[in-house]
């Protein structure tokens, strides 16, 4: 897999727990062998970690031009 392909998989997983799609455990369920998520558990309970992650995620999302995204994510900055 591509650095690219392995950063929009780090990517869309993180979208997809952060907005209650996706769990952690549900991650790794996937039975896929190798599986990239562009955050770890603890940042879900750090306010500050997870407005950063957010910033770089927006980021990397209007780069990519998927700007819904960018707008679920600005909606969750506290």
């Amino acid at each position: 897999m591509h650095s690219e392909q392995c950063l929009s998989e780090a990517m869309d997983n993180a979208y997809s727990i952060i907005n209650g799609e996706l769990t952690f455990d549900g991650l790794f369920d996937l039975n896929k062998e190798i599986v990239y998520c562009a955050m770890s558990p603890d940042v879900l309970k750090d306010k500050n970690k997870m407005n950063i992650l957010l910033e770089d995620m927006i980021e990397y999302y209007i780069l990519t031009e998927e700007y819904e995204k960018c707008e679920v994510l600005k909606n969750k900055i506290k």
